[in-house]
């Protein structure tokens, strides 16, 4: 216990900072050794004649402890249970501090009087209690399972006494006869909880149940806790100690029985321990102040306190453990003011946990792990969600040098939905034989197995993690209003990956050639002492090994090392002893050190080393075997190492001999065959570990396990492969190396790894701005220096910057184009982390011929959630993909797999051409509600091939006449009109360039371009003289009076659209022409016709009659007809005409008229003197001048007839 002086204020060794100092600490353990010794037989004291009492019942008893008990309550005594409530205030359950002030224990002692019930006289021995023992469920130690003493009672005085018996599973059992005895007054002895209640806040400090073996508050009372002994002592004995199974002696099956200060050993405190057999020590509270132990190895161990808690060194006092194996009894004797002892029992054992890192989706994630041992002993533990749990331990004794299988198993972990990993512990060390799990698919159930040695430990470990399955992945896109989209395809970082730090500890033996030759210099040229040299390479691996120490985690064991050194005879005392051999000093061949992790001390030894003697390496490495048995403190699953300095020269006198030689090789096979790793240093000059042709080289490589089965210098075998363990003292610091193989670290999880993300685009966009550089790899990809980027953000949405070796983005332009990112080679997507690739595409022409095609147009639906925020043209909208197919490749879980991205859509835009039809002369335009006029649409700048498109025109509601071709792609655009008759088409814009940067000027409206036709009437003229008339006068001249019109008519006076000369009539008379040849005949012309049609025009021409008195006018008409053709560019021909006679002069119709060159008219004159005058001429008289005229007319038509026929 401690104390504090008087009138000093309570420390506070209790704080939380002194605590987690305490705690870290801890993990500085197992500083074990073995000496032989005198044995000293426990004795178990018996009460005097003076002391002694009838033997009382055991409900006598019970009565007995009620009694002291509750006079203990209501005079407040100073025993253990009042120490429950009085010391700190507070219940045992309250670990809080009190506020209140709290009395130290030496003051406690001088204000409370001794117990008024208590009994000066023994108790007498009750029938066997049975007792259990308990594990900590926080220890370095778990294996120890400390005995619950409850039923040894309260207050019990000098000479109690009780059989216990203790249940250890299996069918095994411990009992023994448990007694106490005062060392005078009248303090008693009771069983308390731990730790004690007064351990925190008042100056005192119980290491026991806090920082060593923390967990047991609740677990039954493990400490035998002594009332005030004011500087006195008690002994506490466990006699007739036995195991058996079954009933049966089991004195063959090993386990150790574990002694320790039930709190803490301070200042005027000491605890001596005692037993049938060696004590040694176990463990300690490491970071405290220690109490000096002397003994150790003996049958009789003391530990004495040195300091109290927060005094003059201002340390928290620990406690020291010590174990005996297999005892027949053990006492442990109390000397301090107020004292506690702990007993438990260390045996082998086994337990299993379960880590869950969550659920797969799914699934229930409930997961029952089972652990069983040969026996059929088993514990079971399930954990159902994210978190650990753990089970009982199974205690498992087995005969001493035999293991025992253990069988860990797990269910409801299916390998398609989780990461399992299995690792089983021994302590902070590797279980021995531990085997991989397996799954077996027809029990679902995973297996692994182990072997426990005795006094080992088996934690079998499993680990579940849920598979990652696919990362989420997402590919979204916005439209920039231009033409142009933005892509962006991430992927989610994502991990179920933790870590387990196993350390395997190291135990080292230094073995030192301390030989007359290593006050040698190195050479003539470097006066480096040899044993200096060795000096520094031995102390500065000491300082490495107190470095790694410091870095090991919490709860690991430390490296050990022991100090052997060689050079005469051997010695079998550890120490630095010498021998006189005349007038010479020499060195003995012995263990200076016993294996320690307390290393400062080393480094003093090794520079009080001074050579002198032989060179007996075989001696050396036989004291370095020994120094690496249990005995010397070595650990049964730690690794062994021996690190063997010396200059070269194994001999018995002063030069190379062979037998001491090869003697030495043979032990350190010996070594190497226990699987002890074996350094050579050379410390001289001339070390060479690639020779073996000199002796030396050779002889330290056979040494090294560079050469695992030399059995001589010249027999060195294989080398090992890599071996690299024969150093010159000069790089002797490369040994810091074996440090890094002591932890191992397993992950267990997984992340995404080698992931690609690689977008093959469709034929509908094409890259926009991407710039390359470099030559292409096989693959065609070229690195990108511009154009796409790789953004990242973590968990927050907070911009990362991704270090460039890190990933490559790279473009092929093969097809319609890929463009990918490649992360480097192992590279874990950052948990949480958003990796967005981010480039722009642009629409290809196929887009927007395809839209506009009434055949085709878009193809498909947007995926859902394919939009980047804010942007509505993809989710559930039609268009054209943009990509052929986008993907996430990763590695995961132990294999690669490949995700598809979903398919977001472009859309394209369309322009129009508005066709406006005009008429030239505007009156020119059909009056027909129903004309229309055609217009044809090319591809191109010329009228090619056929149309791509066609238009009907006609006039609309509001008198205009327009049309427009809609829905066209951007292209080049060539308008014709089919020919209307009549006309000439003349146009404005008939070639127009729809160009895709134009469409997307105002996102609201289709851009529509314009283009004019105009028809402009088509005419002919028959031109004047075309159609002649020519007049001829019979029986007379002509005279200058004679004038005679014609006149020219549309024979269907119906036929509105047969045009006419202006004037209808002609004149002849006569001025007008004379007929060539005929002057008789004269002739004149109609006037111009023009024609603005095509057709056949017929015309009638006849004589107007007159009133000249004499002439008989003529009554012949004429046929004209005009025919008007057009040509191919739809311009009218010249009009022909043909005259046919359809009349005579007399009237007479002609049906088989012929054409004639000219409508031609003869008028007969009569004189009138020729004529009968009236009345006085006879009848006969007119006939005869008739006949005259008509026969004068006839030839005269027979002479025009026959010119005509001419």
């Amino acid at each position: 216990m401690t104390r504090m002086k008087k009138n000093e204020k309570p420390g506070r060794v209790g704080g939380i900072g002194a605590r987690l100092v305490a705690v870290a600490s801890a993990a500085a353990m197992f500083l074990a050794v073995a000496v032989s010794g005198t044995a000293i037989a426990a004795t178990t004291e018996s009460p005097s004649s003076s002391t002694s009492q009838t033997q009382t019942t055991q409900s006598d008893q019970k009565t007995s402890d009620a009694n002291s008990t509750s006079a203990s309550d209501a005079t407040k005594s100073s025993t253990p249970a009042q120490t429950e409530t009085s010391k700190s205030g507070k219940s045992t359950t309250d670990a809080a501090i009190s506020d209140s002030k709290v009395v130290s224990k030496d003051k406690q002692a001088a204000a409370t009087p001794a117990p008024a019930s208590v009994a000066a006289a023994p108790q007498a021995r009750a029938a066997a209690s049975q007792a259990g023992c308990t594990y900590a469920s926080e220890s370095l130690l778990q294996p120890v399972c400390w005995i619950d003493m409850e039923s040894f009672g309260q207050n019990q005085s000098s000479g109690t006494t009780r059989d216990m018996t203790i249940d250890l599973g299996g069918g095994y059992t411990l009992s023994f006869t448990a007694k106490y005895t005062s060392g005078g007054g009248s303090q008693t002895l009771s069983a308390t909880a731990a730790p004690i209640s007064w351990s925190t806040g008042d100056g005192g400090h119980a290491a026991f149940g806090q920082e060593l073996y923390a967990g047991i508050a609740g677990k039954g009372k493990p400490v035998l806790y002594t009332s005030q002994m004011k500087q006195g002592s008690g002994t506490v004995a466990l006699s007739n100690i036995r195991l058996t199974k079954n009933g049966a002696d089991a004195s063959n099956v090993k386990y150790s029985l574990v002694m320790a200060d039930g709190e803490s050993t301070a200042e005027h405190e000491s605890m001596t321990y005692t037993s049938d057999v060696a004590i040694n020590g176990f463990a300690q509270s490491a970071g405290y102040g220690m109490c000096d132990v002397s003994g150790e190895g003996t049958r009789e161990v003391t530990c004495v306190g040195k300091n109290q808690d927060s005094g003059d060194n201002g340390q928290v006092q620990g406690i020291r453990l010590f174990k005996t194996d297999n005892p027949s009894s053990v006492s442990v004797k109390l000397q301090g003011n107020q004292e506690g002892v702990v007993f438990g029992v260390l045996t082998a054992s086994a337990d299993t946990e379960i880590r869950s890192n969550g659920v797969a989706n799914g699934d229930a994630g409930s997961f029952t792990a089972t652990v069983t041992t040969e026996d059929k002993a088993s514990e079971s533990v399930t954990q159902t969600g994210a978190g650990s749990s753990n089970s009982q331990v199974i205690q498992m004794l087995s005969e001493q040098d035999s293991a025992k299988g253990v069988t860990f198993t797990l269910t409801g972990a299916d390998p398609s939905k989780y990461t399992v990993t299995f690792a089983c512990t021994n302590g902070s060390q590797q279980c021995t034989s531990a085997s991989a799990a397996q799954y077996n698919e027809s029990t679902k159930t995973w297996t692994a197995t182990a072997k426990v040695n005795a006094l080992g430990s088996a934690h079998g470990k499993w680990v579940v993690s849920p598979k990652l399955g696919a990362p989420e992945h997402h590919k979204r896109i916005k439209s920039n209003n231009d033409g142009t989209y933005t892509l962006n395809l991430d992927v989610v970082g994502n991990s179920t990956e933790s870590t387990q730090t196993v350390t395997t500890p190291l135990d080292i033996s230094l073995v030192l050639d301390v030989s007359g030759s290593m006050d040698d210099q190195f050479s003539n040229s470097d006066s480096t002492h040899k044993i200096s040299a060795l000096k520094n390479a031995a102390n500065a691996f000491i300082d490495a090994t107190a470095k790694a120490n410091e870095s090991l985690p919490a709860g690991a064991e430390k490296n050990q090392i022991a100090l052997v050194k060689f050079a005469g005879d051997e010695n079998d005392n550890v120490g630095d002893d010498t021998y006189r051999d005349g007038r010479y000093t020499y060195n003995y061949s012995q263990i200076v050190s016993k294996l320690t992790d307390n290393l400062s001390g080393l480094k003093t030894s090794v520079n009080a080393l001074n050579p002198g003697g032989a060179t007996r390496a075989d001696y050396g490495l036989a004291k370095a075997q020994e120094s690496l048995t249990e005995a010397n403190g070595a650990r049964a699953d730690a690794k062994k190492v021996v690190i063997f300095f010396t200059d070269g020269k194994p001999t018995a006198n002063s030069e190379f001999e062979d037998d001491v030689a090869n003697n030495a090789i043979l032990k350190a096979g010996a070594l190497k065959n226990d699987d002890t790793t074996v350094y050579s240093i050379g410390v001289f000059s001339g070390a060479d570990p690639s020779d073996t042709s000199t002796n030396t080289n050779a002889y330290m490589n056979a040494v090294s396990s560079n050469y695992p089965y030399a059995t001589t210098y010249e027999t060195l075998g294989a080398r090992a492969e890599n071996a690299d363990y024969y150093k010159a003292a000069s790089n002797a610091s490369d040994l810091n190396k074996i440090f890094s193989d002591i932890q191992q670290e397993i992950v267990t999880g997984s992340s995404y790894t080698n992931v690609a993300i690689t977008d093959t685009l469709s034929k509908y966009v094409k890259q926009h701005n991407i710039v390359t550089e470099g030559k292409a790899d096989a693959n065609g990809f070229k690195h990108v220096k511009s154009g796409v980027k790789l953004n990242v953000k973590d968990s927050s949405g907070k911009t990362v910057t991704l270090d460039s070796s890190k990933y490559t983005i790279l473009f092929n332009e093969a097809g319609h184009g890929t463009v990918k990112v490649q992360f480097a080679s192992g590279y874990k997507l950052e948990k949480g982390y958003t990796y967005t690739l981010a480039y722009d595409v642009e629409l290809t022409q196929t887009a927007y011929d395809e839209y506009v095609d009434e055949s085709k147009g878009y193809n498909a639906t947007g995926d859902k959630d394919t939009d980047i925020a804010g942007n509505t043209t993809s989710s559930d909208q039609s268009g054209f993909h943009s990509n052929d197919s986008a993907t996430v490749t990763y590695t995961a879980n132990g294999r690669t797999d490949t995700e598809l991205y979903p398919h977001p859509v472009v859309q394209a835009k369309s322009g129009n051409i508005k066709v406006t039809k005009n008429w030239k002369p505007a009156e020119s335009a059909p009056a027909d509600g129903n004309a229309s006029v055609t217009v044809d649409l090319y591809k191109g700048e010329s009228a090619t091939g056929n149309p791509f498109k066609s238009l009907t025109i006609k006039k609309g509601e509001d008198g205009q006449w327009a049309g427009t071709f809609e829905k066209l792609a951007p292209g080049t655009y060539y308008l014709q009109e089919a020919p209307v008759n009549g006309y000439t088409a003349s146009y404005k814009d008939q070639t127009v360039t729809i160009k895709a940067a134009d469409l997307w000027t105002d996102n609201d409206t289709v851009k529509t371009y314009g283009a004019t036709v105009t028809n402009t009437r088509n005419t002919v003229d028959l031109a004047e003289g075309k159609i002649p008339v020519n007049k001829t006068l019979a029986g007379r001249d002509w005279k200058n009076n004679d004038s005679f019109s014609f006149t020219i008519k549309a024979a269907d006076d119906s036929a509105k659209n047969t045009p006419l000369p202006d004037p209808t009539t002609v004149t002849i008379d006569n001025k007008s022409t004379a007929v060539t040849g005929q002057d008789k005949t004269k002739t004149a012309n109609f006037g111009k016709i023009t024609y603005n049609a095509t057709g056949d025009y017929k015309y009638v021409v006849t004589e107007t009659k007159g009133d000249i008195k004499g002439l008989h006018y003529s009554q012949a008409s004429y046929t004209v007809t005009v025919k008007v053709e057009a040509n191919d560019d739809g311009s009218l021909k010249t009009p022909t005409v043909t005259i046919t006679p359809t009349a005579s002069d007399d009237g007479t119709a002609i049906t088989d008229g012929k054409s004639v060159d000219a409508a031609a008219f003869t008028n007969a004159y009569v004189a009138v003197s020729q004529l009968p005058l009236t009345g006085g001429t006879t009848g006969r008289a007119w006939l005869v001048a008739s006949g005259v005229l008509l026969a004068m007319a006839g030839a005269s038509y027979a002479v025009w007839r026959k010119r005509q026929m001419a």
